[in-house]
């Protein structure tokens, strides 16, 4: 899947905002991206990952299983699926997959 121009550059901008710690700045960028690509596993997993760091489980829950279903390379959509029970273990989750 090829990124425009500017999904690049907002991108490249989620992961400044990200090393900056700037959550909200990187969720907005990210649900944004998420919102024009919804079939990238990439966004959705990074998504869920941003989304996991602020203790909002059940959305992140969603968009991992996204990026699991869309993530075309076995070795990508293994490890996205090994951080799904992780959610479920915790506690944190209010539903079984």
């Amino acid at each position: 899947m090829a990124f425009t121009k500017y999904q690049r550059e907002q991108w490249a901008l989620a992961q400044e905002r990200s090393r900056l710690d700037d959550v909200p700045g990187t969720l907005r960028i990210l649900r944004d991206l998420v919102a024009e690509i919804p079939k990238s596993a990439m966004l959705n997993a990074t998504f869920a990952n941003t989304l996991k760091a602020v203790n909002d489980i059940e959305p992140a829950i969603e968009h991992f299983e996204t990026a699991v279903k869309r993530e075309t390379c076995p070795d990508v959509g293994i490890v996205l699926t090994g951080v799904i029970p992780y959610f479920l273990e915790s506690g944190k989750a209010g539903r079984r997959l």
